[in-house]
């Protein structure tokens, strides 16, 4: 065979190999360019999601101060409340004494209701740390008054309110009016939901309400004030014993409402 032949055979061959080497290279070269452009699309993803975790570690830090901070928060009120609840039991509402007019001092409040604790409803040895009145005077109205004890076992042992408005002294002997009867004697049964009591009363037409709160009491209560109120001895039954399981709390006592017409019956 000719050389010359052979050179050009060779050298053609070496073209097409050639060719089909920069073409390959070529498609190699664009999947690399492709692999780069998803791996940096990537890249950007991961660096964006990085970012969000960031966030959300953040607000999980400042979600779990909030809890800390509420949490504290909720223990306060709890204790506020208890608080509360130990101060509303440590209250008192008397209602139906009569205000002086030129007005009273908290001292003088307070020696008012602890002398109508031991002198008429026979309650000694009590300390009270507070009474004053609650709401505006009025020259019709009698305040009620608001009196906190030291000891739970110093609460007297029922609430008393008299309606009628201006005056506390009790209804004359021979009734109302003169020549009238005497005011009728009215009993409320013993059986009071839970409580186990029996109140006699004796009051104004418009009618006393007695709130008892003390089990197996037996008392006669008429106008508060000037007045007689006689109270037996088991009242002192639930004062001062010792236990506080004793006395109710005010959650349970229960109001009986007597009324009586100012008028005699027809007969």
């Amino acid at each position: 065979m000719d050389v010359s032949v052979l050179k050009t055979l060779l050298a053609s061959q070496e073209q097409a190999y050639r060719g089909a080497l920069e073409v390959y290279i070529g498609q190699t070269n664009d999947k690399i360019k492709a692999l780069q452009s998803t791996i940096k699309e990537v890249t950007q993803s991961l660096e964006f999601t990085q970012q969000e975790v960031d966030q959300l570690k953040q607000q999980v830090v400042k979600l779990e101060v909030e809890k800390t901070e509420n949490k504290e928060v909720a223990n306060g009120m709890k204790e506020d409340l208890q608080a509360s609840k130990k101060l509303v039991m440590e209250l008192e509402e008397i209602v139906g004494l009569e205000e002086r007019p030129e007005g009273e001092t908290w001292e003088q409040t307070a020696v008012l209701v602890s002398k109508l604790l031991e002198d008429k409803l026979e309650l000694p040895n009590h300390q009270m740390e507070r009474a004053h009145r609650v709401g505006l005077r009025s020259n019709q109205l009698t305040r009620p008054i608001i009196a906190r004890f030291v000891r739970f076992c110093d609460l007297p042992t029922r609430t008393f309110h008299s309606s009628r408005p201006s005056s506390l002294n009790p209804p004359p002997p021979g009734g109302r009016d003169s020549g009238s009867e005497a005011w009728p004697q009215l009993s409320v049964p013993g059986a009071v939901s839970s409580v186990d009591s029996a109140v006699g009363v004796s009051g104004s037409p418009a009618g006393v309400t007695a709130v008892v709160a003390a089990p197996d009491v037996t008392a006669t209560l008429g106008a508060v004030g000037g007045s007689d109120v006689a109270v037996s001895p088991s009242l002192k039954a639930g004062v001062c014993s010792g236990e506080k399981k004793d006395v109710p709390p005010f959650s349970t006592v229960k109001r009986v409402n007597t009324r009586m017409s100012s008028r005699p019956s027809k007969k």
